[in-house]
Order: C-alpha cells, then sequence, then structure tokens
C-alpha cells in the first residue's frame, strides 16, 4: 500500500476504498500509520485518529518517530479530553522535539496539563511559549506571592485578616480587592476559596 495512492484516492473522495484499505489487520507500515492517523483527523475523527496513533507508536522505533504525527495524537486527544495522553504523548518527546513545537501546539499541551491540576508542568510550558514568542516573562508563582505578601505565612495572614472581598469604591479597586484575595488563598492551597470569589467579583464586574 503506497502513501501515493492513497492520496490520490484521498483527492478523489474515494474514502471509502481509503477506509477499507487502512481497516486492514495486517496494517504495519509506519508511514501507513501515521497518513492514517493524519487522514482521520481531515475527517473529523479524533477518536480513530488516536487508535492509529496507538499502532504508529507501537511499530516505530522511538528515535524514528515524526514529530508532526505526535502533534496530530495530541491534537486530536486535547479535542477528545483525553488530557492524560496529551501528558503522555509530550512528555514522551525528546526536549528537543518538544521545543521545535508551534506555539498553539505548546498552548493545547498547557491547557491539559492545567486540566489535569499539573500546574507547575503548564507553567514551564507557558514560560517556554513566551520565550519562544519573545514576550516578556511573567513572575513564577511563589515570585508573585513573596512580592505581594512577603511570604506564604503573609498570605494566610492576609486571608485570615481579610475574610471576604470587600466592594467598597469603585469597580477597579475592589476587583484588586478581590485577586489580592484569591491569590492569598491559592498561595495557602485553598482553590476552592479562590475560585469562589472571582466567580462573585466577575458578576459584579458584569452587572
Amino acid at each position: 500500500m503506497e502513501i501515493a495512492g492513497l492520496q490520490a484516492l484521498e483527492n478523489q473522495g474515494a474514502h471509502q476504498k481509503i477506509e477499507q484499505l487502512l481497516s486492514a489487520k495486517s496494517l504495519k507500515d509506519a508511514e501507513v500509520l501515521k497518513y492514517a492517523s493524519a487522514y482521520y483527523v481531515r475527517r473529523g475523527n479524533a477518536s480513530k485518529s488516536l487508535a492509529y496513533y496507538a499502532e504508529y507508536l507501537q511499530n516505530t522505533p522511538a528515535g524514528k518517530r515524526e514529530l508532526s504525527a505526535t502533534v496530530f495524537a495530541i491534537q486530536c486527544a486535547r479535542r477528545l479530553k483525553r488530557h492524560e495522553l496529551v501528558r503522555d504523548y509530550f512528555f514522551a518527546l525528546p526536549v528537543a522535539e518538544r521545543e521545535k513545537m508551534h506555539a498553539d501546539d505548546l498552548s493545547c499541551v498547557a491547557a491539559s496539563l492545567i486540566d489535569m491540576g499539573l500546574f507547575d508542568e503548564a507553567e514551564k510550558v507557558i514560560r517556554f511559549i513566551r520565550h519562544k514568542s519573545n514576550l516578556p516573562q511573567l513572575m513564577h508563582f511563589d515570585e508573585l506571592i513573596e512580592k505581594k505578601f512577603g511570604s506564604r505565612q503573609g498570605a494566610s495572614a492576609y486571608a485570615a485578616q481579610n475574610p471576604k472581598a470587600s466592594n467598597e469604591g469603585d469597580v477597579f479597586k475592589s476587583v484588586q480587592n478581590a485577586l489580592s484575595l484569591a491569590l492569598a488563598h491559592m498561595a495557602g492551597g485553598n482553590f476552592t476559596a479562590a475560585e469562589k470569589i472571582l466567580e462573585n467579583c466577575r458578576h459584579r464586574v458584569a452587572a
């Protein structure tokens, strides 16, 4: 089965014929498996694309896997909300290969890491995106907490002294107060309280 022949059939719109050829149980050729994974991305069938990518991984030595195939798989896994696959595919790449990925694809990885609660790993990816895009770096979370409260203990003291975000003053000031209190709660690991404060802030701004 040659890639050129499959591409010609695809150009003709002969999708049923392509899918019959790809369904062969003896299919082991790495290039054809890579084509199949990309083909089902184009057909909007992310689940099938991931299945062929899994076959591609099994039939291709690590040093010979192409970055484009992994990027396709990451996109599909993200679309299916299979965040653990996004993580596994990304970290299976050598560092040099990860650094070749486009910023949009890296953002996809960072979003899945955030959804999994892997904030430190997501931050590293985001910092690399900013470096790759020649954007100024953001402070690390710990640096931000230290600058604003002096320490995590200082953040805890601030949260204890301010049980609720103040709504006094103009909207800008109340947003600043809410952000400060949300950060203080996040520093103490109380993400539920931080989320509630930010939601209340959003409702006030939208009112």
